[in-house]
């Protein structure tokens, strides 16, 4: 006996409005599933209540649905009842009921539901199985494929370059290769050599890094660590690193960097611990926060606070996003001291000059900024385009030396003093890729950052291959 179109909602959906790629046969209320049947029928209550609840489900009533397939006892019922849960994003509750009953179309809805809730692994451990007791399965095949292409391997060739006023330029080259021993379990190997070239102390020095990272995907975890080592310029090598565990939104980071990002950090193994707690969205619109410690190789200590917030305004393949970052960064003692003094002669007395930078690397001291962000973005057919910027207000407070002036050459003794100041930094900059084949894709930057402590200009490039 076969029934009317409504009841073609007792076949396997997709969520109203999504899943979009999974069309097929069993896609419904939205498919296009010719009449099947149900039931033989035994009894006509049931076999009505059946057809009123299919009718539901296929109206997307999906909690009159729910509330009416529980009161049927039949395997039919049952299957109905695991799909309208799974279309409500209930997902460890449909695969629980899909797991209580038998055949392919039981197994093929607990794999959907796997697959929805972000379990690749199950998901297509079962699609496989759906496969083989039925190949003609259309939805498991573009299912399992779907999740097979988000594991392909990748490699990558990467070279950042910066140059900046402290005086400082950094070349970095590196090679990177992503595979999967899952699909939920992703790991990465890379291979880097850097060069700095320092031009007041008139020398060139090089160092290499390599690392192995793993990424694991739980349900609603994501466990990520990093292990390398660092060769510092003079040749002294150093554990790098980190680990992270990321529950939905919020993640906790531990990492072990290295810190040259000054002239003066050639001479010295400077690096940090950080250790920062965040929460972060990434759907329609952005925004994170971030509270961090950082401890240093040295013994100093700083903290940090960062948010920022954007939202995308979308016309056909323009994107204009528009939002706001503030931040909040303190160390404890600062690195910033004296590297030359100058005087010139002014009747009977000497006037001092001073000149200072950060030794070996940055402290902020009481910083706190708040900037307008801005960008847009326009997307081809082979690639896209995005110009980005951000800029506004900040003050902290910077250091200066004493005394001004005395009777000799040069002062016998220096003293230095902390004092408010304000300024606006800012950065923009232009990104872009191409598709240069089906499997190659072109990378390419270029950013200006300006501060009251530093001027930098930096770029990137890369080749990407994935299969």
């Amino acid at each position: 006996m076969l029934l009317a179109a409504p009841c073609r909602a007792w076949l396997q959906p997709a969520p109203p409005g999504e899943r979009t790629l999974h069309a097929n046969r069993t896609d419904a209320p939205e498919g296009r599933a010719e009449a099947t049947p149900y039931i033989r029928r035994a009894e006509a209550t049931p076999y009505i209540d059946l057809r009123r609840a299919n009718e539901l489900a296929w109206a997307k009533r999906f909690a009159e649905a729910e509330a009416l397939y529980r009161q049927i006892p039949t395997d039919a019922a049952k299957l109905g009842l695991a799909r309208v849960v799974m279309w409500q994003g209930r997902y460890a509750e449909a695969i629980a009921l899909f797991a209580r009953l038998d055949g392919v179309d039981a197994l093929e809805g607990r794999a959907t539901a796997e697959y929805w809730s972000g379990d690749f692994r199950s998901a297509a451990r079962d699609f496989r199985r759906v496969l083989a007791l039925d190949p003609k399965r259309d939805f498991a095949r573009q299912s399992l494929a779907a999740i097979e292409a988000t594991a392909r391997p990748s490699q990558r060739v990467t070279i950042d370059g910066s140059t900046d006023d402290q005086p400082l330029d950094a070349l970095r080259a590196e090679v990177a290769a992503t595979f999967f021993s899952d699909p939920l379990t992703r790991w990465t190997v890379a291979a880097s050599r850097y060069r700095l070239d320092a031009e007041r102390f008139g020398r060139q020095s090089d160092g290499e890094a390599v690392s192995v990272a793993n990424e694991t995907k739980l349900r609603d975890w994501t466990l990520a660590a990093t292990l390398g080592v660092f060769t510092f310029p003079d040749g002294v090598r150093r554990p790098i690193g980190g680990a992270s565990a990321r529950w939905r939104w919020l993640s906790l980071r531990v990492e072990r960097t290295p810190e040259l990002a000054s002239a003066t950090s050639l001479d010295t193994h400077a690096a940090s611990t950080t250790t920062a707690l965040r929460w972060e969205r990434d759907r329609d619109w952005l925004a994170a926060a971030e509270v961090s410690h950082r401890r240093y190789s040295d013994g100093n200590e700083g903290r940090a606070a960062i948010a920022y917030a954007v939202a995308p305004l979308r016309r056909n393949a323009w994107t204009f996003w528009a939002g706001a970052s503030a931040a909040l960064r303190d160390t404890d003692e600062s690195r910033f001291g004296i590297t030359a003094i100058s005087s010139t002669l002014d009747g009977a007395a000497f006037r001092y000059q001073y000149r200072g930078e950060y030794d070996p690397y940055w402290t902020p001291d009481d910083l706190v900024e708040g900037r307008v962000v801005l960008a847009v973005e326009r997307r081809f057919a082979r690639g896209g385009v995005k110009v980005h910027g951000d800029g506004g207000y900040a003050r902290d407070r910077g250091r200066a030396f004493g005394p001004d002036a005395g009777t000799t050459p040069f002062p016998p003794q220096t003293f230095a003093f902390a004092f408010d100041r304000k300024h606006h930094p800012w950065r923009a900059g232009l990104t872009a890729n191409v598709v240069l084949a089906p499997a190659l894709r072109f990378e390419t930057g270029v950013e200006r950052s300006v501060t009251v402590d530093y001027r930098v200009t930096a770029f990137h490039a890369a080749l990407v291959r994935r299969r």
